[in-house]
């Protein structure tokens, strides 16, 4: 019904059909229906319209989820190119973009170029925005994961502990992002091998998360996935 409904649909019907798909793990329609939001914003409203590059860049997003990485990479770097155009550099929607290929960067394995972008948009968010708004408090997260892969842990723990402390300030202790970032710090403890601590973060998110969202959700498997490979480190290290 959703993908029938979405043939004929305007830019309103499109962008809750995408929505109404990602929730419900229709990835391949959510993405197909972004597209469609932000071809027809781009037609009624012009293609630099706040609400088209908005559209564009949750299209992106979707490629990158999808593993279409290299494509999402090319999408943010034309919405920031355009945002930077209208708006300036230090623009919301540009740092966010550039924040979007970042990500995209990171998840082709281009760890130190995705640092040092992550880097310079933090410095620029941090002074226009704010050390805690959403678009720095993102660059210092994605941050820390790229420290991770390059295996600057010790960088990354301390980055991983502070964007805890500061999503649980914001947040709370239960609230989806504190919980990402408590289990991004205990993955980064289990890569420094210090798996005590790491065992104990990933058991308490995973006792939240599935309270919270159920024994089944991808979010609870996924911590469930990184506290057996702890724990199967900490028996190899501890053999009884």
């Amino acid at each position: 019904i959703l993908a029938a409904t979405l043939a004929v649909s305007a830019s309103s019907d499109a962008f809750n059909i995408a929505s109404m798909a990602y929730e419900h793990g229709r990835y391949q329609l959510s993405e197909t229906a972004w597209l469609t939001a932000y071809r027809a914003r781009a037609e009624d409203l012009g293609p630099e319209h706040p609400d088209t590059l908005a559209a564009r860049a949750l299209h992106a997003n979707m490629l990158r989820d999808l593993g279409r990485a290299a494509e999402a990479e090319s999408e943010h770097r034309a919405i920031a190119d355009t945002a930077t155009g209208v708006y300036g550099p230090e623009d919301r929607r540009v740092l966010e973009s550039r924040n979007g290929c970042a990500f995209a960067l990171i998840r082709q394995g281009h760890f130190r170029e995705a640092e040092e972008e992550l880097r310079a948009v933090q410095e620029i968010s941090s002074r226009v925005l704010g050390p805690e708004h959403d678009v720095t408090m993102t660059s210092r997260h994605l941050r820390a994961m790229a420290l991770h892969h390059l295996g600057r842990l010790d960088e990354s723990e301390t980055e991983n502990r502070s964007v805890l402390a500061a999503c649980t300030r914001r947040f709370g202790p239960e609230h989806a992002t504190t919980l990402l970032s408590r289990g991004d710090l205990a993955a980064v403890l289990h890569a420094a091998g210090q798996l005590e601590e790491a065992e104990s973060e990933a058991h308490a998110v995973l006792d939240i998360r599935t309270r919270i969202l159920g024994p089944a959700h991808s979010d609870t498997e996924h911590i469930r996935s990184l506290l057996t490979l702890i724990q199967d480190d900490f028996k190899r290290r501890n053999p009884r």
